[in-house]
């Protein structure tokens, strides 16, 4: 059972590697997972790549729209953490050059799997436990 004040967020820093001055016209290094391809993901997945971001979306549907407007398209589900991450392995392995610099969740409610993609990335966000607390309203009263 967790305990009060133990819920904290991955010691990392937050001035994440994603800003307004590294935007621009022309593609930066750094590479965004995007938990959701689905119609709603679409100006998200958009936008990232507007600002110069690699769109890497993740998506359980393999016709999801977001598959045409992100850079790169995985085919799992955005709701299972450890499928993400074996096929994000996968996909690391094969472009090496392009580790992940973020995750997000673009316009899915997956809080729990977009922390343990962090955690196992060593990117910032949640950490999973406060992920779960986020979920759970009953033990947020107890807090």
């Amino acid at each position: 059972m967790l305990r009060r004040k133990q819920i904290l967020l991955n010691p990392l820093p937050v001035s994440a590697p994603f800003s307004q001055r590294d935007a621009g016209t022309s593609m930066n290094s750094s590479t965004l997972i995007l938990l959701g391809g689905g119609i709603e993901s679409v100006p998200i997945i958009q936008r990232v790549r507007d600002m110069g971001f690699r769109a890497i979306a993740v998506d359980g549907n393999l016709s999801a729209p977001g598959q045409s407007v992100a850079n790169d398209f995985i085919h799992a589900s955005c709701y299972h953490g450890g499928q993400i991450i074996a096929a994000l392995r996968e996909r690391i392995a094969q472009m090496p050059d392009s580790p992940p610099d973020g995750v997000m969740c673009a316009a899915v409610d997956a809080p729990v799997a977009c922390a343990e993609v962090a955690a196992a990335f060593g990117l910032p966000g949640l950490s999973v436990a406060a992920a779960r607390l986020g979920q759970d309203k009953l033990v947020q009263k107890w807090i």
